[in-house]
């Protein structure tokens, strides 16, 4: 491998790891901001009437849409630590989100059992 072969080998590391490092920083950022949000909401226990306020004014101040203070502050609610996860750090913000919006899945039980209550007549008492 020639010196400039190296050399390019090198900077390509050096920019895939810059990449990783910044999207995981974006994530780590996010999650920090969804963390403040939800500890500023329980600090004045009146988050029926502040929340929605300060998901809105946060938005004019910081210039970031109100949907993504809504996914920073689910996200810390569902992922209070990071170490969570399921991706780890080889995560996107865009990853998150879609994590975050992903239908629950619904149980697939295979059986079914049926559950008889019998009851009084006269007083409809359940009857072990």
């Amino acid at each position: 491998m020639t010196e400039y072969q190296e050399l390019v080998e090198d900077l390509k590391g050096l920019i895939v790891e810059a990449g990783f490092n910044s999207r995981w920083e974006l994530v780590r950022a996010y999650h920090e901001l969804g963390k403040r949000v939800n500890e500023a909401n329980e600090m004045f226990e009146r988050e029926k009437i502040y929340g929605e306020k300060i998901v809105q004014r946060l938005a004019k101040s910081l210039r970031l849409s109100e949907r993504t203070i809504h996914y920073a502050i689910q996200f810390h609610k569902q992922y209070p630590e990071l170490d969570l996860l399921p991706a780890g750090k080889n995560v996107s913000w865009t990853l998150v989100t879609k994590l975050l919006t992903a239908p629950k899945e619904e149980c697939q039980h295979l059986e079914v059992e049926e559950i008889t209550i019998k009851k009084c007549k006269n007083c409809h008492k359940k009857i072990l």
